[in-house]
C-alpha cells in the first residue's frame, strides 16, 4: 500500500510496513509488546551506515514510555528515507505518465485497484 500513497502524498504508517517487511513489522510488533531493557537507541542502519531517526537519536535510549514512537519511526524510515531517492523516481516517473491533478481525488485503496486490477476470483 505504502508505494501508493507516496504517489498520492499520502502519510504513511506503521501498518504499511507489513506488505513490505513483515519481518521488520513482527518485530516491531514484539518491540511493542514486551519491556525492552533500554538498550536500543533512536537509531536505524541502512547498508552499514547508521542514522539517527530524529534529531540526536544515537544519545536517546528507548524506553517503555517512548518505543511506540521508535517503533513508527522505524517503519516510516524503511519506507521513506531508506528508499528516498529510488522513491522519488518512481514517483516523479509515475506523475509524468499521470499528473498528479488527474488522481489526487483518489485514495491510496482507488489507486491501487486501478493501476494493479482485482485477483481473479475463480482461482485462475
Amino acid at each position: 500500500e505504502f508505494p501508493y500513497k507516496h504517489i498520492l502524498g499520502a502519510r504513511v504508517t506503521f501498518d504499511d510496513l507489513k506488505g513490505l517487511d513483515s519481518n521488520l513489522h513482527n518485530g516491531l510488533i514484539w518491540y511493542l509488546e514486551n519491556k525492552l531493557d533500554d538498550i536500543y537507541e533512536f537509531t536505524d542502519e541502512i547498508d552499514g551506515e547508521v542514522y539517527d531517526l530524529q534529531a540526536n537519536g544515537r544519545n536517546i535510549v528507548v524506553t517503555e514510555a517512548n518505543k511506540k514512537e521508535f517503533v513508527d519511526l522505524k517503519a516510516a524510515n524503511k519506507m521513506t528515507t531508506a528508499i528516498e531517492k529510488q522513491l522519488n523516481e518512481f514517483v516523479k516517473g509515475f506523475h509524468d505518465l499521470v499528473p498528479q491533478e488527474v488522481i489526487s481525488i483518489l485514495s491510496h485503496e482507488d489507486l491501487k485497484l486501478l493501476t494493479s486490477g482485482t485477483p481473479p476470483t475463480d482461482g485462475k
